[in-house]
């Protein structure tokens, strides 16, 4: 079983039916630990801010991201992750570890004029600029080595993006990439934009997360806004979700181990792992983290819990991992090493 790492350029937000698809809880994936930079001589600097991940590092089961330019952040190159190919093929070589391609600032941009508002929209030159990023790696990220890429993390949230629009995105880049599995998100929390009547069809992964749903395995959430999502599922397609990993400035109970659904965000790790262990389309479980060290975020509360000795998060972490490289017959609830 291969262990698998994240790459990212930067905070990114993430991401993520009644089928005839039958899946199996098989990874547990981390964000943000790499970002790719182009300074202005035009080298390329690599800079690791996974020493939050150093406890991770040899968990089966964690999905590496290789990141592409956040819209809105000044001073990242989109193109970059593709002209480092040899380093992140390389390390994921060497460590055994899959990656996930993220494709989305490859294809679109804001909406709006400031970050977060509007949504994206589609590039009027993304067939251009994804086949320089294709060209660009050579071919160097592939079927043998990721996971799944991502085209966009929240469609529902961006109106001006289409439905014609995805399928076309979907089947180009698939055309690049031949032989990897495309994912997008759809949220379904509380305040997330309307889905599609159906997901587009070229998809085959459909990430969806609910962070004002503290246990997933609620009858209520079952039979409410999850049978709703799974409705909406085409022939093949299969889920992941993506755990809550945000730490709240303002915590309602000053607790840094709480997220914002006011949950500790172990408990949240091991619920959602029991969901994706009995639910039969779930395929992926992303471990999402906001922020970068000396801000707030759940790499943050590794920081803390390392500097007060204690263990709670990463032993939640390394249940859930262990759960998805036993494809799923492992305890979310074990705890120790």
């Amino acid at each position: 079983m291969k262990r698998t790492l994240v790459f990212s350029l930067t905070t990114l937000a993430l991401l993520i039916g009644t089928s005839a698809a039958q899946a199996t809880f098989k990874d547990f994936g981390y964000f943000n630990v790499f970002d790719v930079k182009r300074l202005q001589d035009e080298s390329l600097v690599v800079t690791q801010y996974g020493n939050h991940m150093r406890n991770f590092h040899n968990i089966q089961g964690t999905v590496a991201e290789i990141p592409t330019y956040l819209g809105c952040e000044k001073g990242h190159d989109w193109l970059g992750p593709a002209d480092v190919a040899p380093t992140i093929a390389g390390y994921a070589a060497n460590n055994g570890f899959d990656l996930i391609l993220s494709l989305q600032w490859v294809l679109f941009e804001k909406a709006g004029k400031h970050c977060g508002n509007g949504g994206d929209r589609l590039r009027m030159d993304w067939e251009s600029r994804l086949e320089t990023y294709a060209n660009h790696a050579g071919g160097l990220y592939n079927s043998s080595n990721v996971a799944y890429m991502i085209i966009h993390t929240e469609v529902n949230n961006s109106p001006q993006i289409s439905q014609a629009e995805m399928v076309q995105v979907t089947l180009r880049a698939k055309e690049l990439f031949p032989g990897i599995k495309a994912t997008a998100g759809y949220p379904t929390s509380a305040g997330a934009q309307a889905l599609p009547p159906l997901f587009p069809w070229p998809l085959d992964i459909i990430f969806t997360w609910t962070y004002d749903i503290t246990n997933p395995n609620d009858p209520t959430y079952l039979a409410g806004r999850y049978a709703d999502f799974l409705s909406r599922l085409q022939i093949g397609q299969t889920v992941g979700v993506v755990i809550e990993g945000f730490r709240p400035m303002n915590n309602p109970n000053d607790d840094p181990f709480r997220g914002i659904s006011n949950e500790f965000l172990r408990t949240l790790a091991r619920r959602w792992c029991s969901f994706a262990k009995v639910q039969p389309l779930v395929e992926h479980v992303i471990g999402f983290h906001w922020g970068t060290v000396g801000n707030d975020g759940t790499d943050d509360i590794i920081h803390l819990e390392l500097a007060t000795g204690g263990t709670s998060l990463e032993q939640a972490h390394r249940a859930v991992a262990n759960a998805a490289s036993t494809q799923g017959n492992g305890s979310c609830w074990a705890t120790g090493g």
